[in-house]
């Protein structure tokens, strides 16, 4: 005979954080959209901020994080789902399904983990964040990106300006030259 860690119907305590957006000042350009890229010959570039540009629009001054609030959702055992490598997995009345040792007693011994969980999950997040910055350089790369577009350019100007004058010049005298 099987015996039960738990009887149905007994209640217990499941912990639950759920993440919510919410729009926060860049962390970046602080809410001002630009941001000064500054090089190494002391040359000041205002560039727009691409930590809070929504991909290919206009940044906008705040990105969007997700707040993680725990919680403790009451847990209503109504039947046994099964057993697998030692653990039951349980049934709620709401139909929510889980393992046994996912639950907690009191709502209070729940929400401290909960709230442990929420905080561990949103340092993750955070150091995710900083190293997808770190991996960046796209300021700098796209302040040099145009810098070599605008020399290009103003080559190709230079050489069409000489280009037109040299043509110019020859179309001047074949016409200052009598025949």
């Amino acid at each position: 005979m099987i015996t039960l860690p738990f009887n149905l119907g007994d209640t217990y305590w499941l912990p639950h954080f759920t993440p919510r957006q919410v729009s926060v000042s860049c962390p970046l350009c602080g809410g001002a959209t630009r941001v000064t890229l500054i090089c190494h010959d002391d040359t000041h570039y205002d560039v727009e901020c691409t930590a809070c540009d929504q991909s290919y629009g206009r940044p906008t001054g705040t990105i969007l994080q997700y707040d993680h609030t725990p919680t403790a959702v009451e847990f209503i055992i109504a039947r046994v789902v099964g057993m697998r490598d030692g653990q039951w997995e349980v049934e709620s009345t709401t139909g929510a399904i889980t393992w046994f040792n996912a639950l907690y007693p009191t709502e209070a011994s729940a929400l401290a983990v909960a709230t442990t969980r929420a905080a561990e999950h949103q340092e993750r997040v955070e150091m995710q964040r900083a190293y997808r910055r770190r991996q960046g350089g796209q300021v700098a790369w796209n302040v040099r990106y145009a810098n070599e577009r605008i020399k290009e350019a103003e080559r190709t100007i230079a050489w069409h300006t000489a280009r037109a004058r040299a043509v110019g010049k020859r179309v001047r005298r074949s016409m200052e030259t009598p025949s």
